[in-house]
């Protein structure tokens, strides 16, 4: 039987390094020497739908891990089916 770890999820900024470990990610301050961020945070715009794709994703999970039981997983994952069917039917290829 699987096993669910509860790991927090941290999204880094540009440039940032992170270290994955067992207790969860673990933000690393820039070496010695490294050059300055490309960007500061704040200044990074224009989000296209891969920033779109990747929050859906996200709260997909989240929606999906929170579910108490798996008829409440089941019913979510249908209705999503069900919303993209009807998406495609109307968007034919």
């Amino acid at each position: 039987e699987g096993k669910t770890l509860s790991v927090p999820i941290l999204r880094p900024v540009l440039d940032q390094s992170v270290l994955l470990t067992p207790a969860g990610p673990q933000v690393q301050d820039p070496p010695a020497g490294a050059p300055p961020p490309r960007l500061r945070p704040e200044a990074v715009a224009n989000l296209d739908w891969h920033n779109d794709v990747s929050r859906l994703f996200l709260d997909l999970n989240e929606a999906l891990t929170g579910a108490t039981d798996e008829k409440t997983r089941a019913v979510l994952i249908r209705r999503l089916r069900a919303a993209l069917q009807a998406w495609q039917d109307d968007h034919p290829a």
